[in-house]
């Protein structure tokens, strides 16, 4: 008996799901794919196409029709998918380029503790530091060339102003807006003359620095940027690197009158500074956005990088000097401005320093690298939502209330450290695809030719359509089941051919 014996059907019977491949030919804009892109749609659950016809009739007398003739007719097709990639779903649905990376989610089941204080790794060195926006004292104040006299109201009169001392705020007359100030101020012992247009609030915080543009050596030569961190090397001789809340950091042998394009409390300002300060083993610490340091917490060696401390062991705290005075290896100073100053001896070590800000701050890390991309929420344990505020400069928080940078850096208000939030947000990762779906006009949408093939005890039966249009995509998700992917799709004739689809049997 021959193995064809079992097979009694002289028809071709196609049994199970059968297999799809979808062609795209045309994108959705109009343009042709050359050459055309095939793909293999994996995970089939079930396929179905449907011919239909209008049926035209002529009655005479009787009930029943004494003619009928064809009409219209429609071909559409339909699929249901468990799985699917980008570049699959882009070919039946889209007809669009395919980015070349991933959108993910972050949903935050464990919680982020909220920190008490902050911690930040520095390099001891010796180098040239300074803030522009450390205010110890405002010396006079010109309004287009006159000194202005210093009052105490809100509301000053032309050429008057009001320098708040606690907060560095200077007020200016309704008048005066427009005119040209030159605020002349100490910034741990180097003066700094700062010049700009009064703005329409009459306001100036000194202190609200938030990008540094450019550094002018002399009056012509613009010196080169490098990259901001605490824990890189020294910036070399006609260098600078800057923090965009205006700390700047120089080689300890750079000279030369300065003048600093920054913008400050959301005005364009320039500061001149003609001696720079002298360099010193120390730098500042700038906590990001509008956070202000308040307190010192502890020092803590992280890595003998350098000459060994003495009496001190990576893991171990530094000792804080009480005051101005004698420093040695092992020890170190910090005033109330958040400057701190170290021995010579210890040059090269890296500390780790933990400090409290008037805001509690965090910055969330996406897996394997991924880039931050927008904030889905912050919730407590309970479920309970708490309200974003606008990341401002000065910030302005209560309890329950948060504000987020583009960067993934959250903030809180004091109230809520020592709280575990879950917070929520969507990043880019390498590797999948990524479609985006515009508003493309009316009538455009990709073609595409799909391919049908059913398989049993060795018969064959192929479907072949070669136009298709995407009707509809979709998916519905159930709590206990899995949710494939339903397609939806019609064809039409070959305009060039006439030819709609061909269906071919092995018997």
């Amino acid at each position: 008996m021959s193995c064809d014996s079992n097979n009694n059907s002289t028809q071709a019977v196609p049994f199970g799901s059968g297999s799809a491949f979808v062609t795209l030919i045309r994108k959705t804009d109009g343009t042709c794919v050359e050459p055309p892109q095939a793909i293999a749609i994996e995970g089939i659950q079930d396929i179905s196409w449907d011919n239909k016809s209008d049926l035209k009739e002529m009655h005479g007398q009787g009930a029943y029709a004494s003619r009928l003739a064809g009409g219209k007719k429609s071909l559409s097709l339909s699929m249901t998918v468990s799985e699917i990639s980008g570049k699959q779903l882009n070919a039946l649905c889209f007809g669009q380029d395919v980015e070349e990376r991933q959108l993910k989610i972050s949903r935050d089941r464990n919680g982020h503790l909220i920190p008490e204080s902050n911690t930040v790794n520095a390099k001891i060195l010796n180098s040239i530091h300074f803030n522009l926006a450390r205010v110890d004292s405002v010396d006079d104040i010109l309004i287009a060339g006159i000194v202005a006299i210093q009052g105490t109201s809100s509301t000053p009169a032309a050429g008057e102003v009001r320098v708040y001392s606690s907060t560095n705020i200077v007020i200016f007359s309704a008048e005066d807006v427009g005119k040209t100030a030159i605020i002349s101020y100490t910034s741990n012992g180097t003066g700094i003359q700062t010049t700009f247009k009064i703005p329409a609030d009459r306001t100036y915080d000194m202190r609200q620095v938030t990008r540094v543009i450019k550094v002018i050596k002399g009056t012509v030569t613009a010196l080169p940027r490098v990259t901001y961190r605490l824990t890189d090397a020294t910036p070399n001789v006609e260098n600078y690197s800057a923090s965009d809340n205006g700390v700047l950091i120089f080689n300890p042998a750079q000279t030369g009158v300065m003048t600093i394009s920054h913008t400050t409390d959301a005005v364009a300002a320039s500061s001149k500074i003609d001696v720079l300060p002298a360099a010193a083993y120390g730098f500042y610490i700038d906590p990001p956005s509008s956070a202000k340091w308040l307190s010192p917490e502890y020092v803590m060696l992280a890595s003998d990088s350098g000459t060994p401390m003495t009496g001190v062991v990576a893991g171990e705290t530094l000792v804080q000097q009480a005051a101005l005075g004698t420093l040695g290896s092992g020890k170190y100073l910090v005033d109330n401005k958040g400057y701190y100053l170290f021995d010579s001896a210890d040059a090269g070590d890296t500390v780790k320093v933990s400090y409290r800000t008037d805001y509690q701050f965090m910055t969330v890390t996406p897996p394997n690298n991924g880039i931050f991309l927008r904030n889905l929420g912050v919730r407590h344990q309970g479920g309970i939502t708490l309200d974003r505020v606008a990341l401002t400069n000065p910030l302005s928080l209560l309890h329950n209330q948060y504000a987020v940078s583009d960067n993934g850096s959250y903030y809180f208000d004091a109230t809520n450290a020592g709280d575990t939030l879950f917070i929520d947000y969507q990043y880019e990762a390498t590797g999948g695809q990524t479609i985006v779906v515009v508003n493309n006009k009316i009538g455009e949408s990709p073609t595409l030719m799909v391919d049908l093939l059913y398989e049993m005890d060795g018969e064959m039966m192929t479907v072949s359509f070669e136009r298709v249009k995407m009707k509809g995509c979709g998916v519905a998700t159930k709590q206990d089941d899995f949710a494939p992917m339903k397609f939806e799709l019609q064809a039409f004739a070959n305009k060039a051919t006439g030819i709609v689809y061909s269906v071919s049997t092995s018997v």
